[in-house]
């Protein structure tokens, strides 16, 4: 790994630590973080050119497509969870997006069904979900 693709990689684990701070205490998240760290992103793509910028934008997609999805479901899925998976998306592309994004749902999902057997919270109860992403995109990295 080139040095430029280690901070991405940090760059990505501090914005998704912050947003998942104030996703859990605020149940909210900052776009200017995003903004931040899509931005950064985008320089260091430019910088390490480790990601094609179709494989880029076809990540990117993904994000793009569930902010649409959040639009349908009346923010079942928050616009900034969105936004996040969009600079995820510029910076490792489609595939590993899809692989981080489906780790993330199969951890909130075993989460969701353990919280709800020992009854710590309602079938219709809302959690923070960027942690899920944090979990999700962690998975892609070590795997």
């Amino acid at each position: 790994m080139e040095i430029t693709e280690g901070i991405k990689m940090l760059v990505i684990i501090g914005i998704l630590l912050m947003c998942s701070y104030t996703d859990i205490r605020e149940k909210k998240v900052s776009i200017w973080i995003i903004i931040a760290g899509v931005q950064a992103v985008l320089v260091l793509n430019i910088i390490a050119r480790d990601i094609t910028m179709v494989n880029a934008l076809l990540g990117a997609t993904i994000g793009i497509l569930l902010i649409g999805v959040s639009k349908l479901t009346k923010n079942a899925i928050g616009t900034g969870d969105a936004m996040l998976i969009i600079m995820i998306g510029l910076a490792i592309g489609m595939f590993h997006t899809l692989l981080a994004l489906f780790y993330a749902l199969l951890i909130t999902a075993v989460v969701s069904a353990i919280l709800l057997i020992l009854r710590k919270i309602k079938k219709d109860s809302q959690m923070p979900f960027v942690p899920f992403i944090l979990l999700g995109y962690l998975g892609v990295i070590f795997s």
